[in-house]
């Protein structure tokens, strides 16, 4: 009788659950955008040489959902400038060297991460 009566409760409240999940859906979507957007100032703040619009790319890609990427992490979400760093480094490898095309060469990943590190670090510095 417990099981019945759970079940018609919960058929009855459905459509109100469904409004609330809905709406706090909605909520999420809006606090993610504006923590994308300050981590993006934080970036813009550590790195003024970066190039315009670069710090979006940056952060949007950083603070991927269920991603487990650098922007997600609870120092990140202080703005830790490690995390910044962080974020700022894996864009630079991806998008200003040729990180991505060294892979199948069959060079391992420590080392090319080696061999773009400088190409990287002088971006950084640019950039600073």
């Amino acid at each position: 009788a417990a099981i019945i009566t759970a079940e018609l409760e919960c058929k009855a409240d459905a459509a109100e659950r469904l409004e609330k999940n809905k709406k706090a859906a909605i909520v999420r979507a809006e606090q993610d955008r504006i923590y994308i957007s300050e981590f993006s100032q934080a970036i813009r703040a550590y790195y003024p040489n970066c190039p315009p619009g670069r710090e979006i790319k940056i952060a949007e890609h950083a603070c991927e959902k269920h991603s487990g990427r650098v922007g997600r992490t609870a120092q990140a979400k202080d703005f830790d400038k490690k995390m910044i760093d962080l974020a700022v480094e894996a864009h630079i490898r991806h998008a200003e060297t040729n990180y991505d095309n060294q892979f199948g060469s069959g060079i391992r990943k420590r080392e090319i991460r080696s061999n773009v590190k400088g190409k990287v670090s002088s971006i950084m510095m640019q950039w600073r």
